[in-house]
């Protein structure tokens, strides 16, 4: 397992935003969690339930739907 990455990085303050702003992006970007900031990456979206699911076939369908945004939802 990889050791995670220290970060020392100085708060915000009048003066520094500029290198501050660069260490917080590339801090989220090693976290894979900058898209979800500057939003190129969004929050999978849940299936819907239909209430007209009259099939296994459909039901099966909805299943791996919602086992898929699951997955999508924890990574």
């Amino acid at each position: 397992m990889e050791e995670p990455k220290s970060y020392s990085i100085e708060k915000l303050n009048e003066s520094n935003y500029c290198s501050w702003s660069q260490a917080i992006e590339s801090h989220l970007d090693d976290q894979d969690i900058w898209g979800i900031v500057n939003g190129t990456d969004t929050q999978p979206l849940s299936p819907t339930v239909l209430a007209d699911i009259q099939t296994a076939e459909e039901a099966q369908e909805y299943s791996m739907a919602m086992a898929e945004y699951e997955t999508r939802m924890e990574e």
